[in-house]
Parts: structure tokens; C-alpha cells; sequence
């Protein structure tokens, strides 16, 4: 798991957008996962993670990705994923997390709807 990038508009009420690259399994999310979280979690701001370009995602990389909602909800942030390719939207639609994350099929949509939601 590489995260390739990191942007933060300089609005306060702008989510952080992480794209993230490779394998989200437990070889690769067992190096990353806590200091990952506890950097994300200490900004508080609702966060966008792009999986557009992740290419295989395990149990472990499923269990990633309800940790990192969990520790954003433990500091009242809102967590989206967006741009999945299609072998992880069928992982998340068999696995029936698809019901449990917000997903948008596009960054723009996710960013839109979290700013929007901030503005309220």
C-alpha cells in the first residue's frame, strides 16, 4: 500500500483526499496501519480515500478500511471511499460492506458531498 498523494485544499472545511496504490493486504497494511491512522485521525477533517488504483484488497485491507471509519466517526469526522475498480466493488458487495461505507463512484462526487455537509 503506497499513498500517492495527500492534498488538503487550504478550506478549512475541504476534506483531505489520500489516494491510495498496490496491494491493501496484510503484508502491506501491517507496516502502515496505525501510524496511517493516527496521522489522518490528528488533522480531524472528513477524509476522501481514492482505491482507483489499488489492486488487490484481502481481509485484512477490508479490515483496514472499517478501522480507518471507526477512528474517523472516535474524532466526529466523516470517512468516504470513492473510485473503486470493479474486483473491489465486487469484494465489498459479496463482503456487504458496500451497506456500511458511503461510496461515490467519482472524487469529485465524494469531495462535493463532504463539503456540502460541512457547510451545514
Amino acid at each position: 500500500m503506497n499513498i500517492v498523494e495527500l492534498t488538503s485544499r487550504n478550506d478549512i472545511q475541504a476534506p483531505h483526499v489520500i489516494h491510495l496504490q498496490g496491494r491493501l493486504d496484510a503484508n502491506q497494511v501491517s507496516k502502515n496501519k496505525e501510524d496511517f491512522i493516527e496521522d489522518i485521525t490528528s488533522r480531524k477533517k472528513p477524509l476522501v480515500l481514492n482505491l482507483s488504483e489499488v489492486s488487490f484488497v484481502d481481509s485484512t485491507g477490508l479490515g483496514f478500511l472499517v478501522a480507518m471509519q471507526q477512528a474517523q466517526s472516535l474524532v466526529d469526522e466523516a470517512f468516504v471511499i470513492c473510485a473503486l475498480t470493479d474486483k473491489t466493488r465486487l469484494l465489498l458487495e459479496l463482503t456487504r460492506l458496500n451497506l456500511v461505507f458511503d461510496i461515490y463512484e467519482t472524487e469529485a462526487l465524494a469531495v462535493s458531498a463532504l463539503t456540502r455537509l460541512d457547510s451545514n
